[in-house]
């Protein structure tokens, strides 16, 4: 492309996730050495892609003071999910009731697929209860649950 948009490098971001965070923290760092500014969306794609917690809490950390964005409810749900993945479910959960507005159904429907994974019942009930009182009609919500309670114990 003559001259690459944001739209075009968040879109390599994103194609990265799964690859590594290599991938997607090599493509953010062409991105601003190709004189392009990270925007709200390339951000949310590079917190998608980072699979290790500390690359993630850099970059959240950073959006305020090195580019000027305040962190967005997809930013926020980007972090549980990465802290929920890493089995940082109480991290994950205190983020959520830290965010500087009220948590949405996918905050917690995030924690409530981490607990599913790392076999938390207690907080994965608590956080599929607050995700009703969000949204009644999220039937994701009763898949998670039902899939966290058919789940053999953990050993």
């Amino acid at each position: 492309m003559p001259q690459p948009s944001s739209i075009s490098w968040s879109s390599l971001i994103a194609a990265s996730d799964g690859a590594s965070d290599r991938s997607a923290l090599e493509i953010f760092r062409s991105m601003e050495q190709h004189g392009e500014s990270p925007d709200a969306i390339s951000l949310t794609s590079l917190l998608g892609a980072c699979g290790r917690m500390d690359s993630a809490r850099h970059y959240i950390r950073s959006m305020a003071p090195d580019h000027g964005l305040s962190p967005s409810r997809e930013h926020y749900c980007a972090m549980i999910d990465i802290l929920g993945r890493a089995g940082e479910l109480e991290l994950a959960e205190g983020l959520i009731h830290a965010m500087p507005f009220p948590a949405d159904a996918a905050a917690w429907g995030s924690l409530l697929a981490a607990c599913r994974i790392h076999r938390d019942v207690e907080r994965g009930e608590i956080a599929a209860a607050r995700a009703m009182e969000v949204d009644r009609d999220d039937g994701a919500v009763i898949v998670l649950l039902d899939d966290l309670y058919c789940q053999e114990p953990k050993k």
